[in-house]
């Protein structure tokens, strides 16, 4: 994205951006990282990141959604400090995905023990029911989800 469009659509006000700027030739100064939030119609949160790229003089866009989303938004309003280091120092978005990443693989593993403790799930993959027995792993899955995100996401 050019800084032309990166000034003209980005909205300064949902946002957050990093303490150092770029100073472009004409004098402006820009955010080097920024995070914007906007809500849509129905009051869900979207999350963009912005990296200036000094090189090519423009910035690099990233759309945060579904478990990026979420910790991203965890992180915008209820710990402003972290966020802000993160975006200051460059690598918010390699954060992000790095505890995503170790997040999953313990959701994961959560899942694989709790599958071959549970009788119904052994029951419905030895009876051959797909269907019943992907119901019970994604209800695994969330249960997983919910304790691990408390203990590494939220922490």
């Amino acid at each position: 994205m050019t800084v032309d469009c990166f000034l003209k659509f980005f909205k300064f006000e949902n946002a957050k951006t990093s303490s150092k700027n770029i100073e472009l030739k004409n004098g402006k100064k820009i955010p080097l990282y920024a995070i914007e939030e906007i809500s849509d119609i129905p009051g869900n949160k979207e999350y963009t990141y912005y990296s200036y790229n000094e090189r090519t003089e423009s910035y690099s866009i990233r759309k945060l959604y579904w478990d990026e989303g979420l910790l991203t938004h965890y992180l915008y309003h209820n710990e402003p400090e972290q966020l802000q280091k993160l975006l200051d120092s460059g690598v918010l978005y390699k954060e992000i995905i790095k505890k995503m990443m170790l997040a999953n693989k313990a959701i994961d593993a959560n899942v694989d023990e709790w599958e071959k403790n549970d009788t119904e799930c052994q029951l419905a993959k030895i009876n051959g029911e797909t269907e019943l027995y992907k119901r019970l792993l994604n209800n695994l899955r969330l249960q997983a989800r919910t304790e691990v995100y408390k203990n590494i996401l939220w922490t």
